[in-house]
């Protein structure tokens, strides 16, 4: 595999677990805020209910007289549609008006338990949650402070899912179409990059093999000038010698 590829590789793997780890972390973040907004809009609803509730147990009526409350919870299960069930219970945990349909898993009768225990405050609102369907119980207090009944909302989280769902695959779309365009800039930014660099590698290895392939040196000069140099030193030598026969000869004569 050639270098600038395996760099290419190496870069859009670190790319890819950055797009990965943000968008599970976009995905958790906006699951969370989804929920507290879906929360907070049925929340106001049920205070609604439990507002109109209290105000007729100011005036001394009791939960099962007040024959307005089952119209109030019919109107609001039609005219918004996820929606479940809204029913008040009274302090013994017996249904006393009913619009829409409970969930099989409700845990009315668990929620009702948790909201008498002393420790608890008298107006806190309890959050009941499984995996189809999030419920609300707000307490019901007479003019007493005393807690009369419980008004309990359930509403589907299809809804929610899917728009959480849609938003993940938009994300992954996204991020799936910034890894194809990292890929793509990652190999011609290598390529571009590494080209200088082979071709400076090209050169110096060029450079090298032709020192080699060249006379081999010795004293710092090559030896073909070395050898030019002894052959002139050696006929210089064999002048000297004969002009000094010569020379001898000539004294011998004498």
């Amino acid at each position: 595999m050639r270098l600038s590829v395996k760099i290419a590789v190496y870069m859009v793997g670190i790319i890819a677990f950055a797009l990965l780890l943000l968008t599970y972390l976009t995905n958790a973040k906006f699951r969370s805020l989804q929920e507290e907004v879906e929360q907070s809009r049925f929340l106001v609803l049920a205070l609604d209910v439990k507002t109109t509730a209290e105000r007729g147990l100011a005036l001394g009526l009791t939960l099962e007289q007040m024959d307005n409350l089952g119209g109030i919870l019919h109107r609001l299960v039609e005219t918004h549609g996820d929606i479940l069930s809204l029913v008040i219970l009274d302090q013994q945990g017996e249904l006393l008006h009913l619009a829409g349909a409970l969930p099989d898993d409700s845990g009315l009768s668990s929620g009702l338990e948790r909201l008498q225990r002393p420790e608890r405050g008298g107006d806190d609102t309890l959050v009941l949650s499984n995996s189809r369907s999030f419920g609300l119980m707000v307490p019901l207090l007479n003019a007493f402070g005393q807690q009369a009944g419980v008004v309990a909302l359930h509403y589907d989280r299809a809804a929610s899912s899917a728009l959480v769902r849609q938003v993940t695959l938009e994300q992954l779309r996204f991020g799936l179409a910034a890894l194809l365009l990292s890929c793509v800039a990652a190999l011609l930014l290598t390529g571009w990059y590494l080209r200088g660099v082979t071709q400076g590698f090209a050169r110096l290895t060029r450079l090298v093999e032709g020192r080699e392939r060249q006379a081999p040196v010795v004293g710092g000069l090559p030896a073909d000038d070395l050898e030019r140099r002894f052959q002139v030193v050696h006929q210089q030598v064999g002048e000297l010698e004969a002009k000094v026969e010569k020379a001898e000869n000539a004294l011998a004569r004498r």
